[in-house]
């Protein structure tokens, strides 16, 4: 069990995220040294669970036992994570504790994305071509775009059409030529 510094919690982990950065970390020297980490190394990077102890700070910015959290730290494979407060997302009753723990990695990436990364450069109306729509951080992107006001085109393999299908953009296949011509019509 990890020791708390004033500030954190210690949530008992409940869920994981595994996410394609974490490889970035097994690559190392490769990817460069903000992947360099000291061994022996917890992967992991997005979690969720209850918390089973506060610090006296963490008690003060209002987390107490018992809570239920969403967090984004490095060293979520494991039971315990040890978890300061600016890291932490309270989970509401009802939100599926799954789903707050993607949210984290890929909902952040996927609105960073669709809100940050491009500066507005795609106004209401206009079309966003979101490619690897069977990914997870592309399910939570192609959400985002419609509520702004966008249309989306999502190209995904036949067999993830089922999966694709229930987020509310258009789905085609992954051949560029009927692609084209379908963003085309």
């Amino acid at each position: 069990t990890p020791k708390l510094a004033d500030g954190q919690v210690l949530v008992k982990n409940q869920y994981t995220g595994i996410n394609f950065i974490d490889t970035y970390f097994r690559k190392v020297p490769a990817m460069g040294p903000a992947y360099t980490q000291p061994l022996p190394f917890i992967g992991g990077q997005e979690g969720a669970g209850s918390i089973v102890e506060v610090t006296p700070a963490a008690a003060a910015a209002g987390f107490s036992v018992g809570q239920t959290v969403a967090y984004s730290v490095l060293g979520t494979y494991c039971e315990y994570t040890a978890v300061p407060t600016a890291k932490l997302l309270p989970v509401p009753d009802g939100v599926d504790l799954g789903v707050a723990t993607a949210i984290m990695t890929q909902g952040l990436t996927a609105h960073y994305l669709t809100t940050s990364a491009h500066a507005n450069l795609i106004k209401p109306g206009e079309w966003m071509l979101i490619h690897g729509v069977g990914g997870g951080t592309c399910q939570w992107r192609r959400r985002w775009p419609g509520s702004r006001g966008t249309r989306r085109s999502a190209p995904s393999p036949r067999a993830r059409r089922t999966s694709a299908s229930p987020l509310s953009a258009t789905s085609s296949s992954c051949r560029s030529e009927e692609h084209t011509s379908e963003l085309q019509s």
